[in-house]
């Protein structure tokens, strides 16, 4: 388990345990997926989610599949999402990456059920200023993080960094 599923666990699990029904079983977590079901980014952050709070949890799980649909269908799925969300009026709701958060943050925020983001790229603040949702982005702060790790250990210094990446897709602009 890797430290993004181990701080959304967290999250999700404080949202879940501080809501005002107290049994487990009686709580539904709602994932809404930017990908699709069988998306191995998909399956890994479940499991841990599932895994992580045990069992008695009932989940509903939409994949958006917007991986292998066209971009012009992006935003019926992103419907599709939220009318689900609303008919099942579910206790919590995880969206996973951007395109979850950025088409269903807004609606979810205008309602008293909390969400709850995983694997954002983007700032979370474009998509909207959310008082009910929380989350944990997926994109380093190298330019914070190098300092701060050096002004922990005395007489530490660095002339170089190595980073090591499955893609610099996502890491563009992070460095500069």
């Amino acid at each position: 388990m890797n430290v993004h599923t181990v701080g959304t666990t967290l999250l999700i699990g404080l949202a879940v345990l501080t809501s005002p029904l107290t049994r487990a079983a009686d709580k539904l977590i709602f994932i809404l997926e930017s990908y699709h079901t069988d998306f191995v980014w998909d399956m890994n952050y479940r499991e841990a989610l599932q895994t992580s709070l045990g069992p008695g949890y009932r989940y509903e799980i939409f994949g958006m599949d917007t991986k292998r649909l066209p971009k012009e269908k992006h935003a019926e799925m992103a419907e599709q999402g939220w009318k689900k969300i609303q008919e099942v009026k579910p206790d919590l709701v995880v969206m996973g990456d951007d395109i979850a958060l950025s088409s269903t943050g807004p609606k979810l925020d205008a309602t008293n059920t909390p969400g709850v983001y995983l694997g954002i790229n983007n700032n979370p603040r474009n998509y909207g200023n959310f008082k009910n949702i929380t989350g944990v982005i997926e994109r380093p702060f190298v330019k914070r993080n190098v300092p701060l790790i050096l002004s922990l250990v005395p007489g530490a210094w660095c002339q170089k960094i190595i980073a090591v990446v499955r893609s610099l897709k996502n890491l563009r602009g992070h460095f500069k």
